[in-house]
């Protein structure tokens, strides 16, 4: 079957070192950002205009009680983030649909169940077993209309959370998700010559996915959560970046439109990720606090231009 070959090819382990720049910079930027959202708490609990630069992630965190909750969304195999390095800080959820790839996440890096956590929420669940009817209908010769109704039969048996019976992370971290969602149907699609026909249900089949997505992170998230996700393609990388990214942050520190710059994403399931946050900006649900953008090195011949963005929760605050 091309579905058992095709997902052989998803392990990334193999760009661990050639994704060492790009995880310390992301890294940087997670922990970049939490020191911000504790700092503007000291700094508006203190009443005062700025705190000593000399006082960094380590102290504000001494303040509190108990260690911070990181989820990081379709953690996967861990290699685009430096998890040992965040759970000196903080206690990490590591959220996917493979609980067995996240136990050997745990194990590769070290960490302990004080430090780590593996769940996987169920939020967007199409099971190995579901693929493999779906692929057996596309040999099969089956419909469109019988494929599209057996796809949607399976999302409306997806759970139905309340969000108030779950548990709460105090940050998130979701990167590159959003685009890969229905993936993997995608692949099958195009791999057994079907693609064409299921070009306008795709579409439909992300906005109920990435929404979701959204949604049920926004519900379990207390303070912030960082959304990364996909530009564009490159080739020429630096000449490329340099190119695109000519703006001035001041100005868009006054602005904070979005998405950033015109940095519109032509990846399929991030541009309905950046709507969903461009409404929920819109609705007074979440503020842009900042943005980083970053050449990921996905693969020798493929490098992405990513776009990181911090979003305060304003019902929580």
């Amino acid at each position: 079957m091309i579905f058992e070959e095709m997902i052989k090819t998803e392990c990334t382990d193999e760009r661990y070192e050639a994704w060492e720049k790009y995880r310390d910079s992301l890294t940087d930027f997670i922990l970049d950002g939490i020191e911000h959202y504790y700092r503007k708490k000291k700094i508006k609990s203190m009443g005062v205009r700025r705190l000593s630069a000399e006082i960094g992630l380590e102290s504000l965190l001494s303040e509190q009680k108990n260690k911070p909750t990181v989820a990081i969304w379709g953690a996967g195999g861990g290699n685009d983030i430096d998890l040992p390095r965040l759970a000196k800080y903080f206690h990490l959820v590591l959220i996917d649909h493979n609980l067995e790839q996240l136990q050997n996440t745990c194990e590769r890096f070290g960490l302990t169940e004080q430090q780590c956590s593996c769940v996987d929420l169920q939020f967007w669940h199409i099971s190995i077993a579901d693929y493999k009817r779906i692929e057996a209908m596309l040999v099969e010769g089956s419909s469109d209309e019988i494929i599209i109704r057996t796809i949607n039969e399976i999302i409306m048996r997806m759970p139905l959370y309340e969000y108030a019976k779950l548990p709460k992370y105090d940050f998130s971290i979701c990167v590159g998700l959003a685009s890969q969602l229905n993936a993997r149907l995608a692949m099958l699609f195009t791999l057994h010559g079907r693609g064409t026909e299921f070009s306008d249900y795709l579409p439909e089949l992300n906005d109920i996915a990435v929404n979701k997505l959204a949604d049920f992170i926004y519900n379990i998230t207390k303070n912030t959560v960082m959304f990364g996700y996909e530009v564009t393609t490159l080739k020429n990388t630096e000449a490329m970046l340099a190119d695109l990214l000519t703006y001035e942050p001041e100005e868009w520190e006054q602005k904070k439109e979005w998405p950033p710059h015109s940095l519109i994403s032509d990846i399929s399931g991030n541009d309905i990720l950046s709507e969903w946050i461009c409404e929920n900006i819109k609705e007074g649900n979440i503020t842009a606090d900042s943005f980083e953008t970053l050449v990921w090195p996905f693969a020798a011949q493929k490098h992405f231009i990513m776009l990181f963005c911090y979003f305060s929760i304003i019902k929580n605050c």
